[in-house]
């Protein structure tokens, strides 16, 4: 098993067979458009390279490091990976993933590779999810999940999901890259376990994902 983080969770190990879903390591275009998925849709104006102002509690310090010093404390780690589980008023944000992409059509949570260029873990946190959806993270609430899993070139790579709480008020407006991502919905916490939201059927890249986001749900109340 991985070391335990600062956190006090133990990673645990994601499945050879699920690793080819963490294997495209790249860095997002700023999204455009889509004409997928229009419903509450609102251009976004920060720039991906725009400090972020998000709060956090006491628990998630440990992630307010650069990357290098992350790895660095970590050195069994090659790379590092984060994902948001974003709840508005008990339904989480699900993107689909587009069908030229691997695990195509499948279903995730925002996120990506944190990039040596994040000022710290956080922040790379709020720039993938901006990057994929134009949402602006205003507030980190914790650790969903933690995973490893071996990388296309050798190393041992970390994914963190942590949990993301939308204040309350209108159908936050989500934008997605085409080149990304098909379609987004919010699901409440009976259409995860269903399978089903607004007549899409809901298959999950990998089957733990589908766990770490109604825990999420449940946690967030």
């Amino acid at each position: 098993m991985g070391r335990t983080l600062a956190t006090g969770l133990s990673p645990r190990l994601l499945e050879p067979a699920l690793t080819h879903h963490f294997q495209r390591f790249l860095r997002l275009p700023t999204p455009q458009p889509s004409p997928q998925f229009t419903k509450t849709i609102a251009a976004a104006t920060m720039s991906t390279n725009t400090t972020i102002p998000f709060s956090f509690p006491p628990s998630l310090a440990s992630f307010l490091v650069s990357p290098d010093a992350y790895l660095t404390a970590n050195p069994t780690l090659a790379g590092l990976i984060v994902s948001a589980v974003i709840i508005h008023k008990h339904r989480v944000l699900l993107i689909q993933r587009a069908a030229h992409d691997g695990f195509p059509l499948k279903w995730e949570c925002p996120g990506g590779q944190v990039d040596e260029t994040d000022e710290t873990v956080l922040h790379g946190l709020c720039r993938e999810v901006f990057e994929e959806t134009a949402l602006v993270v205003t507030h980190e609430v914790d650790v969903a999940d933690t995973l490893e899993f071996d990388g296309r070139e050798g190393g041992r790579w970390r994914k963190i999901t942590f949990l993301v709480i939308l204040d309350d008020g209108e159908v936050p407006a989500v934008r997605l890259s085409a080149e990304e991502h098909e379609d987004a919905v919010w699901a409440t916490e009976e259409e995860v376990i269903a399978g089903k939201c607004e007549g899409r059927e809901i298959e999950f890249a990998y089957e733990g994902q589908r766990q770490t986001v109604l825990d999420a749900l449940r946690r967030a109340g």
